[in-house]
């Protein structure tokens, strides 16, 4: 036979009743009554066996009700219709009938519950064999799962799980919609829901598992979420972090204010505050800092620092500084502020204030402040301030200036140790040492305020090419021609 659950009306009639049997009012404590006909009515810890089949504990009127100071124990057998209120203790097999009046739900093979705390029944309601509550204080419910089990804690709840849920010690916690083989751990108002399968909460409060994210934990963690697909994740420790939205096998760990979410696979953030990997940032991680970000970008990390982002570029890290961008690929940002790296794959700034990397793959910017490359790849800037190496000028450099600059295609050139050099349109040349000094149009020359020499200047051997001029050299601006060797 299965469960059969009946009504109690108003007048405390049932419907399809069956013989009354004689009631007994029992209004000492501590009875112990073994009958098929015996009622309790007032007392505490009293005891009431039932074995026969078909016996109604649910006298006429309020008079024989349990009261709320009563905390009896009820065993029985099949067919027993029983009304229970406040403070009780059910053991008892199939086929029993519980009036589900009163807020107080029927229960089919209830193997253990107590509620000893006021106004506070238990319950294990239809569709739930092999289920248990045991101890707890009260207000615990089973319904439609199978093979699960509540123990301690109160106001907790399991519900449309289909089976093998558990909640263990908790505190307004529940596992519902479909959630199987999940269970909650000495945790307060946390739940897994929708479709969330063997799934874990385990201590915390305020923790939430929904919406498809099976087979995965929060642990010790308080006001944190895992929504929407995130299968095989983790969050442990912290406050108010969150996985959502696809982001399969990613983890969170500690902080404060974390997020991954939008399809971002294998991804992590450890520690840190208001950190976020989202778009598809699959394998990434952010280690540390605050206010980090992470978009669109694979294999990429951010250590540390405030206000960085990685966007759209794969193999790319930024370690510490501030307020820096990298948008390009195998590309590194270290220790640096307010820069940029934009569509410049394989470059690098390091150690540099207010620069930027534009259209320049393979460039660097080494310890300098407010510099700048632009369409310019495979160039440098080493130390100095306001150097710029733009429109075409690749493979040059800028070496310990102040705002110098190559220009308009100077191929393969040199500015180093000057204040306002320029090197414009000249490729494989050079300004060395100058002051407002300038090589304009003038390829394969270096152009040097003054050298100091101890010693001959030789010409070495050339090619016999005819005629063979070795070049001139201009020496504070007396040109003296150097001819080569034969």
């Amino acid at each position: 036979m299965g469960n059969k659950i009946r009504i109690i009306d108003a007048s405390g009639q049932r419907i399809a009743k069956k013989p009354r049997l004689n009631q007994t009012d029992l209004s000492t404590d501590n009875n112990q009554i073994f009958s098929t006909s015996q009622t309790q009515r007032y007392g505490e810890y009293n005891t009431f066996f039932a074995p026969d089949n078909y016996r109604d504990i649910n006298p006429k009127g309020n008079d024989y009700q349990i009261q709320f100071n009563d905390k009896g124990a009820f065993g029985t057998s099949n067919g027993i219709v029983f009304k229970p209120y406040f403070g009780t203790f059910i053991v008892g097999d199939e086929n029993n009938d519980f009036d589900i009046s009163n807020n107080f739900k029927g229960a089919k093979n209830v193997c253990g519950g107590f509620g000893g705390y006021g106004n506070s029944p238990q319950a294990i309601c239809s569709n739930s064999d092999s289920s248990s509550i045991i101890g707890g204080v009260g207000y615990n419910n089973i319904d439609n799962s199978k093979s699960s089990m509540i123990l301690g804690g109160y106001f907790n709840f399991i519900a449309d799980s289909n089976k093998g849920a558990t909640l263990i010690n908790g505190i307004y916690v529940s596992i519902e919609d479909n959630s199987r083989s999940s269970s909650i751990i000495t945790s307060l108002n946390s739940n897994i829901r929708k479709n969330s399968c063997n799934s874990t909460i385990i201590n915390g409060c305020n923790n939430c598992i929904t919406s498809g994210s099976s087979n995965s934990i929060i642990a010790a963690s308080v006001n944190s979420e895992m929504c929407y697909y995130n299968n095989y994740s983790s969050i442990l420790g912290g406050d108010e972090n969150k996985i959502k939205n696809g982001s399969y096998y990613s983890s969170i760990i500690g902080g404060l204010y974390n997020e991954i979410c939008q399809n971002n696979y294998h991804s992590s953030i450890i520690g840190g505050k208001y950190n976020k990997i989202y778009d598809n940032a699959g394998c990434s991680i952010i280690v540390g800092g605050k206010t980090n970000y992470i978009y669109n970008t694979d294999y990429s990390a951010i250590i540390g620092g405030e206000i960085n982002y990685l966007f759209e570029g794969r193999y790319s890290a930024i370690i510490g500084g501030k307020n820096n961008y990298a948008y390009s690929y195998y590309s590194i940002i270290l220790d640096s502020y307010d820069t940029n790296i934009i569509s410049s794959d394989c470059s690098a700034i390091i150690g540099t204030k207010f620069s930027t990397i534009n259209n320049s793959d393979s460039s660097t910017i080494l310890s300098a402040k407010y510099n700048g490359f632009y369409n310019s790849p495979c160039s440098v800037i080493i130390a100095g301030k306001n150097n710029y190496i733009i429109n075409g000028s690749q493979g040059s450099s800028a070496i310990a200036n102040k705002c110098a600059t190559a220009t308009d295609g100077s191929v393969n050139s040199s500015v180093i140790a000057t204040q306002s050099g320029t090197v414009n349109n000249s490729s494989k040349s050079a300004v060395i040492g100058s002051n407002n000094l300038a090589l304009i149009n003038q390829d394969n020359a270096v152009y040097v305020t003054k050298i100091k020499i101890n010693g001959d200047i030789i010409a070495g051997s050339l090619p016999a090419i005819d005629p063979v001029i070795a070049g001139a050299l201009y020496l504070d601006g007396t040109s003296v021609k150097i001819s080569a060797g034969v």
